[in-house]
């Protein structure tokens, strides 16, 4: 039986959601609307979840409690709605269960604000998170992984071994598999990145500073596990060939 990739997307939206900018420290009234606001994502995914043929899912979704106002409620909402869509992911993934996920890629494009995008997509990921990449100089961006390496997710980064990524390299390297491309060899000129093996981003943006402030860059965040898969062999493809840890 198909799970429809909106349930999917919906999922994704709780994941996205700004949740940590509000905390139990702050005004009442800001935490209840913060709150109120982070239900309704919610609810629409749990709507959806209610109307898959699945009793022990729908069981989980029917057992999450959303009446709630305060952040110290919405936080342990959260570790419910995570765990359910954990759930969701093995349902889909596992090929015995009957269910599957359609196959509909659906992609979004960004001209402006593409480093805000990729943040956010970091910040969302839960298990791994593999980057191919010509040049890396953005320090906001190799932080937001060290967040994620510190949280256990499997961080892998393809780039080229090249003086103009000696900064970022050497503060990944004891942390992260960073994999250099000799540039003596075929030009590693890929930018793309590929989380939880679902969502890939990929266009002409470099993570460098000059691609944040200064250039015209596009960005593509596509979400197919099917896109996913291939961009995955090719970044297995690109460690295969230069296998060595950046120097």
């Amino acid at each position: 039986m198909k799970i429809d990739q909106h349930i999917f997307n919906l999922a994704n939206d709780v994941l996205n959601f700004p949740f940590d900018s509000c905390s139990e420290d702050d005004l009442l009234d800001a935490q209840e609307a913060h709150v109120r606001d982070f239900v309704q994502v919610v609810n629409r995914f749990l709507s959806s979840v209610k109307r898959i043929l699945n009793d022990p899912l729908v069981l989980d979704a029917n057992n999450i409690n959303t009446n709630v106002c305060h952040m110290w409620a919405a936080k342990e909402l959260r570790t419910s709605v995570n765990a359910l869509i954990d759930h969701l992911y093995e349902l889909a993934g596992n090929p015995e269960s009957g269910f599957y996920r359609s196959e509909e890629s659906i992609s979004e494009q960004y001209f402006q604000a593409q480093k805000d995008k990729i943040l956010k997509q970091i910040s969302s990921a839960r298990f791994s998170i593999w980057i191919a990449v010509a040049w890396f100089t953005d320090r906001d961006l190799a932080n937001t992984l060290m967040i994620k390496v510190r949280q256990g997710l499997n961080v892998r980064v393809v780039m080229s071994q090249d003086a103009t990524n000696d900064d970022i390299s050497k503060y990944l390297a004891p942390h992260v598999e960073l994999i250099g491309v000799d540039p003596q060899n075929k030009l590693m000129h890929h930018k793309f990145c590929i989380i939880d093996s679902r969502v890939v981003l990929h266009g002409s943006y470099n993570w460098t500073y000059s691609a944040a402030k200064r250039n015209n860059e596009t960005l593509t965040v596509s979400y197919s596990t099917k896109l996913a898969d291939d961009y995955s062999q090719e970044f297995i493809k690109l460690v295969q060939q230069n296998k060595f840890v950046y120097q």
